[in-house]
């Protein structure tokens, strides 16, 4: 099955978002941030993207902040990398599946510890 072209653009939307993350933003608020996935809409008119911290120490609201101040930026090299007609609104959001997925291996670790002991 072909996917669906909001698919296909919202994986270089994600890979460029993750690049522009990495070698050109400034800010310090956006370092160890990774996106994880972005959601497009039908229309390519919003996007929502995904992401989790390299440090879960830090304060995701604070990171929240950073990004959304990081999103003008963000969307207007998309702007200049990506040939849309349209550049989608781009909003964040905290990746709780790698979340969940990394408290369930925790817990797992711990039960073969305890197993073992």
């Amino acid at each position: 099955m072909k996917p669906r072209r909001a698919d296909r653009v919202a994986e270089q939307v994600r890979q460029e978002i993750a690049i522009l993350l990495l070698h050109e933003s400034k800010d310090p608020g956006v370092a160890g941030v990774v996106v994880t996935r972005v959601r497009l809409s039908d229309d390519l008119g919003t996007a929502r993207v995904a992401f989790v911290q390299e440090d879960p120490a830090r304060d995701k609201d604070e990171t929240l902040r950073a990004l959304a101040r990081a999103a003008p930026f963000l969307r207007s090299r998309l702007r200049e990398r990506l040939a849309l007609r349209r550049t989608p609104m781009l909003t964040f959001h905290w990746d709780d599946v790698l979340t969940e997925e990394r408290r369930v291996g925790d817990l797992l670790a711990e039960i073969s510890r305890e197993g073992k002991s």
